[in-house]
């Protein structure tokens, strides 16, 4: 998925003039809305296609090719969009032959993204209480963070955290034991 918007300096630095536009590539049919303020105004942008020129205001509006074609140096040098990995855990914490699959697939994105900034969240099921499933969860994450580093991979950085029994896969009530929501989350930028 292609960022909502787009701020287009480069195009006017390529030009030797500094001009600065907002440009909206996906419209509302897709979800995608941006809200410009601008000298006092509030513009609401919705189709794909529209813009503002934030030197003098004046709208812009060209179709969704155009503006591709015209903004392809700065289109091309957007970064990637997040790849996000689930590892499912034993109860134990060990990874199961699927987990194993899909760590497999995080390492290959990691040393094609190279060098790529990594976030390893550890998450938890509900059965024990808050503060013990941040710390379970964080050793779950700080498990996979070790076995990325033994890979000796080429990254920007590698943070390490627990969202604990927070931010559950499958919503249930305290004291459910529940598989899927025992997890790593590993995402690559």
């Amino acid at each position: 998925m292609r960022p909502v918007w787009l701020m287009a300096a480069l195009a006017g630095l390529l030009s030797g003039c500094m001009t600065s536009e907002v440009l909206l590539l996906e419209g509302s049919r897709t979800g995608g809305a941006a809200e410009v303020q601008w000298r006092g105004q509030h513009l609401l942008l919705v189709e794909a296609g529209q813009g503002l020129r934030l030197n003098d205001g004046q709208r812009l509006g060209s179709s969704l090719d155009w503006l591709t074609w015209q903004y392809r140096p700065a289109l091309a040098v957007q970064p990637l969009e997040p790849r996000r990995f689930q590892l499912l855990l034993e109860a134990d914490g060990r990874m199961s032959e699927a987990a194993l699959a899909v760590y497999e697939q995080a390492l290959a994105t990691i040393r094609q993204r190279a060098p790529a900034s990594v976030w390893v969240i550890g998450h938890t099921d509900t059965l024990g209480d808050a503060r013990t499933n941040e710390r379970v969860g964080l050793r779950r994450a700080q498990q996979v963070a070790r076995m990325l580093e033994a890979e000796k991979l080429d990254l920007l950085r590698l943070k390490v955290g627990s969202h604990g029994e927070r931010n559950l896969l499958i919503h249930t009530p305290d004291g459910t034991a529940e598989p899927r929501n025992r997890r790593v989350e590993v995402r690559v930028q």
